[in-house]
């Protein structure tokens, strides 16, 4: 519970198919049927610029049978 993953990605092109990374994970989830809550992120580092800040989070709950 409460871990974290880090994915470093190469420095991305602006526009286009190369604007774009895909990222997969498979967890399984411990115990009986629950609430799961899966929250990722993203920013950036210098000297890379993020004119978008407002979708750089998403947060989904997911109910395991």
């Amino acid at each position: 519970m409460g871990q974290t993953v880090v994915c470093p990605i190469p420095d991305m092109t602006v526009g286009g198919l190369s604007n774009q990374a895909k990222i997969i994970l498979t967890v399984e989830a411990s115990g009986g049927p629950g609430q799961i809550v899966n929250a990722a992120s993203v920013h950036t580092v210098a000297p890379q610029d993020d004119s978008n800040t407002g979708n750089n989070s998403v947060t989904v709950n997911v109910t395991s049978k």
